[in-house]
């Protein structure tokens, strides 16, 4: 009969440890998602200005804000087409260019703002106060109100109908 001998696993030291015997590796502790949800639809429903107000929101609440703290795409990004967009929506004289500049500009914006969405909900794993200091809001729930439980009917009578599977009350 061979002798059965456990395995051996070298540390970085250069040491020899048995397998049977070495401690197992401790699980690093994860934050446990909640549920809250960045809110993306001011970015198409809401006036030039309003847009304009959201991203400077959403810049000054972001900058130096340690639950984000690399960005993608960059708050740079964010600021240079929201200066190009608050520039061709202030040019804006009702002509047929400078109106397809500013959606151009805004499409551009748009695009960034969602980008950036998606990197706070990733981010603030559903916390909704991480999510509120982001600058951007967070999803409404609707629906969510607890309905009273049904009460059973007392007094009810069912007896055979004159058909075949017909039943009375």
């Amino acid at each position: 009969m061979i002798p059965h001998h456990e395995p051996a696993a070298i540390d970085p030291a250069g040491a020899t440890t048995d397998i049977a015997t070495a401690a197992a590796p401790t699980a690093v502790p994860t934050a446990v998602p909640g549920n809250a949800k960045v809110s993306t639809r001011f970015i198409t429903n809401v006036k030039d200005s309003d847009l304009a107000a959201a991203i400077a929101a959403i810049l000054a609440a972001m900058t130096d804000n340690p639950a984000y703290p690399s960005p993608v795409p960059s708050l740079e990004t964010l600021a240079t087409t929201g200066a190009a967009f608050v520039a061709a929506m202030q040019a804006n004289d009702g002509g047929r260019a400078q109106v397809a500049l500013r959606d151009r500009t805004r499409e551009a914006v748009e695009g960034v703002l969602r980008h950036l969405a998606a990197y706070v909900q990733h981010a603030c794993l559903g916390d909704r106060v991480v999510l509120l200091a982001s600058g951007f809001q967070p999803q409404i729930v609707r629906g969510a109100t607890p309905r009273p439980p049904l009460v059973a009917p007392t007094g009810l009578r069912a007896t055979c109908g004159h058909a075949c599977g017909q039943v009375r009350a």
